[in-house]
């Protein structure tokens, strides 16, 4: 197998194996404090990254003092980084600006398209000032492979872009920067390149001079000889000059592999070129510009060059010196240990100075892989170096020049090195700066994200100053996906990032600030934690259903945690005894006091899929399993548990599946705990039943009043538009009051796909699927409902004024006294290139009843 940026080429054979045999695996933080938007007055709002964005009344302009939550991960100073993105697979420094590539990141969706992230420093500290994307962005183009910096320009090489006659033709793109901001000012493209060229393999950039290697290009019709492009800017415009190749071109040579750029002179690699009969032994060229013109100066070989040194394939060069790279050179320490020559050039002509070695070199280390220089220092990488740290951790060596010589001054590793991390597999030197990335690096976004390691040398010694990332990304974490409110406290779940995490938040006044974020200490990939809350008082339940346990796949379980002076700990973990795989219990939960139920809807007993419900008691700080509800309609799919209420004995169960009137549209039922036990005391059903109306599917219940949802009710025509009935508790238990319908009811709204009570306040959502409502109701509604002396009625409807098709708005809601809180988690980052990330909207009881507010 080979790397998926490598052609085919049976000169490549050997590279595949050694450089890239560690590349094989398959594509596959922080939270941010919460600030209000500057200039801008707001009552009860939540903020992050300094944005803010309204809601929409469709009967009043806008609510006043509204706010949004945004996930406190999705910013663009936090990070998008995932698992494999390979973050410093090209560095490029320049004073206090460097740029990062990350070429397998799938910007904005896109697998492949590739991303180069770019870190300014200020007041002795690098912080990310923002990212760059193609503006063509493709499936596999791998912008960001490679990178170079020159004051405010930026080029970044995208060796995968198709071109006019097919694949990997290739392309660089320009940026210049504005104040803070970067623009994409041009795309460079070779006019004699072709397909499989792969411009843009390499870059290199000094002021309004760009050169862009094509190491796979046919000069001459040689095939994969090898290209390198010029370009020269002019009042802003680019112009490709000249294309370069070698004197002497063979095929396969791979000239323009690797570039480096210095005052008037350019050195180019050709690591595959056979030197005196000795195959890939590697070559270099030297060419100057004289007049605006580059013309070929000198050709560098080693002087004990060999069978597969694969000199060429890295090249730096400062002023009369050049340093050029030997990575499969088999020395004295072992076969591809690996080596450097430094060149100097007397008066036009260059000579072999010095072969440089590691110190501890060992066989395999591919020292010579990676090359910076500045001034008297030169940086060597042996990205494959075994190390204290493990095996392939990965070393960078600082060489000083000083009284002729240059000597081994020291030797960097990050501090937290691990293990097959491959740092130094870039390198990038600017003055007493230095970065070096280790690709391979597992971060906070997962394995072989990658990170680069920034060093500073005061004059005397080389030290750690920052680890910079990407991130942990937040694509797919579907913030928003399950809510809660109680009080001054709120739970809002991430379900799907990762592991899942879940965030709190405590409101001080009128502010909200995020007070902890809630992970299971064991917690795994995949298995939904976050997918159900419950909130009383100071514990919290969060349920991870997918959980596999003891082999049993999506057996599920739930863990309790508790508040105590302001620190949230996990209590417990709790898991049904007899529960079996697949019974996905923690689909639904409920908590008062020290009870809780657990629901696993997909449980099978005596029929497939018929439901359960668990209760459990908390003792001091134990919990113990206490009973199963009975269920009185049992049946196959009947979803017993499809939405759980408990208020102190009294408890709903709704069974979304089961079978009223032979159409299967669904039951609830009430149960009352006497002497310890539960038992049923009434079973609901909506007065209009319609064909898997889902009635019980959602529950809501606020003192004396329970709500129950039945989101695929059929309207009088057949139109599937949901319905919410309301019932009251008396001395003879809940009767039904009304039924409540969207007062704008559409086919496929699915009005009641989520529902929250809290006194004599609703809210309701109604979130179309995508591709089944209008326009203007596919990114989602929620209704407020309020009731009078006639009941509950429409008081508001509800849109997001930056709502988008597919967002789910409404999918989620929560209220709590004067809260009120409408989950989107669908929504794509408004501030980075991720999808389904999510997002909060917050409004406040006073704005709802404001004039506007009472009703249509």
């Amino acid at each position: 197998m080979s790397h998926p940026l490598l052609p085919a080429l049976p000169w490549l054979r050997r590279l595949n194996v050694i450089l890239f045999g560690l590349m094989l695996s398959p594509l596959a933080a922080a939270t941010a404090p919460l600030a209000p938007a500057a200039g801008r007055l707001l009552q009860g709002h939540f903020a992050a990254a300094g944005e803010q964005h309204a809601l929409q009344s469709a009967f009043i302009k806008s609510l006043v003092d509204d706010g949004k939550i945004l996930n406190p991960n999705d910013d663009p100073m936090l990070g998008d980084g995932m698992a494999e993105d390979w973050f410093g697979m090209s560095i490029a420094l320049d004073q206090d600006t460097a740029v990062v590539g990350s070429y397998r990141h799938a910007s904005y969706g896109v697998p492949g398209a590739g991303v180069a992230y770019v870190f300014t420093r200020s007041a002795g500290r690098w912080h990310r000032q923002t990212s760059l994307h193609g503006s063509n962005g493709d499936i596999d183009d791998f912008f960001g492979w490679s990178v170079a910096i020159s004051g405010d320009t930026i080029l970044i090489g995208a060796p995968g872009m198709a071109g006019p006659n097919g694949g990997q033709t290739g392309a660089a793109y320009v940026f210049t920067r504005a104040g803070d901001a970067w623009h994409e000012q041009a795309i460079l493209r070779a006019s004699n390149s072709d397909t499989g060229d792969y411009v843009g393999w390499t870059v290199a950039l000094q002021g309004d001079r760009a050169i862009v290697g094509a190491f796979a290009g046919d000069p001459g019709a040689i095939q994969d000889a090898g290209f390198v492009h010029l370009f020269a800017r002019t009042a802003g415009q680019w112009q490709q000059q000249a294309s370069l190749s070698a004197p002497d071109a063979g095929a396969g040579d791979g000239f323009g592999w690797s570039i480096a750029l210095s005052g008037s002179a350019v050195v180019i690699g050709a690591p595959f070129a056979d030197v005196s009969g000795r195959a890939d032994a590697g070559a270099a060229y030297v060419f100057v510009d004289q007049a605006g013109s580059f013309s070929y100066q000198a050709k560098l070989v080693a002087n004990d060059g060999d069978n597969f040194d694969e000199f060429g394939i890295a090249v730096a060069i400062y002023q009369e010196t050049a340093l050029i790279g030997a990575f499969g050179d088999d020395t004295s320490l072992g076969a591809d240990s690996g080596s450097a020559y430094v060149f100097q050039r007397h008066s036009g002509t260059w000579a072999q100075d010095l072969k440089v070695l590691a110190s501890d070199g060992e066989g395999s280390d591919f020292f010579g892989a990676s090359l910076a220089m500045d001034a008297d220092t030169a940086v060597i990488g042996a990205f494959s170096n075994n190390t204290t740290a493990g095996s392939d951790a990965g070393s960078a060596y600082v060489f000083a020049y000083s009284g002729n010589l240059w000597q081994e001054q020291t030797q960097l590793r990050p501090s937290d090195s691990q293990a097959s991390d491959n740092f130094s597999w870039a390198l990038a030197l600017s003055g007493n700066d230095l970065f070096a990335s280790a690709y391979n690096d597992d971060t906070e976004a997962g394995v072989n994200a990658g990170t680069v390691t920034a060093f500073l040398f005061d004059g005397s010694q080389w030290t750690e100053q920052a680890r910079l990332s990407a991130g942990r990304g937040v694509h797919g974490s579907r913030f928003g996906q399950s809510m809660v409110i109680r009080g001054d406290t709120a739970l809002i779940s991430a379900s799907d990032h990762f592991q899942g995490q879940v965030h709190v938040f405590v409101r001080n006044g009128s502010e909200w600030a995020q007070q902890a974020t809630l992970q299971g200490l064991d917690s795994v990939l995949y298995d939904g934690f976050g997918a159900a809350l419950a909130l009383d008082g100071d514990t919290a339940l969060v349920s991870a259903p997918y959980q596999e346990i003891d082999d049993q796949s999506a057996l599920g379980a739930v863990y309790v945690f508790v508040r105590h002076q302001g620190t949230w700990t996990q209590q417990a973990k709790l898991r049904v005894a007899n529960a079996a795989a697949y019974d996905v219990f923690g689909s639904a939960l409920a908590l008062s006091g020290n009870t809780a139920l657990i629901a696993g809807q997909y449980a099978t007993d005596v029929w497939d899929h018929q439901g359960a419900v668990v209760v459990f008691n908390r003792t001091g700080n134990s919990w113990a399993e206490a009973e199963h509800l009975v269920d009185p309609g049992a049946q196959a799919d009947g979803h017993f548990g499809s939405a759980v209420a408990l208020a102190g004995d009294l408890a709903i169960v709704g069974a979304s599946g089961q079978d009223a009137d032979s159409n299967f549209s669904g039951k609830t039922y009430t149960f009352r705990r006497i002497a310890g036990n539960f038992g049923v005391e009434q079973h609901l059903t909506g007065p209009e039943r319609s064909q898997n109306a889902r009635f019980g599917e959602n529950l809501a219940l606020s003192g004396d009043t329970l709500f129950v949802a039945a989101p695929y009710q059929q309207n009088a025509v057949g139109d599937t538009v949901g319905s919410v009935y309301v019932f009251r508790e008396n001395a003879g238990g809940f009767s039904f009051e009304q039924a409540l319908l969207a007062s704008d009811a559409q086919a496929n709204d699915q009005f009641g796909k989520s529902l929250a009570l809290s006194g004599d306040l609703a809210l309701i959502g109604s979130t179309p699927s995508l591709g089944t409502g209008t326009p203007d109701r596919e990114p989602g509604l929620a209704y407020v409902f309020a009731r009078g002396p006639s009941g509950f009625a429409e008081a508001a409807r509800l849109r997001a004024s930056d709502g988008e098709a597919g967002d789910a708005f409404g999918l989620t809601v929560a209220l709590s006294g004067t809260v009120g809180m409408i989950g989107a988690p669908q929504q794509n980052s408004r501030v980075t290139d991720s999808g389904f990330v999510g997002a909060v909207y917050l409004l406040t009881q006073p704005a709802l009843l404001s004039d506007g507010f009472e009703g249509p």
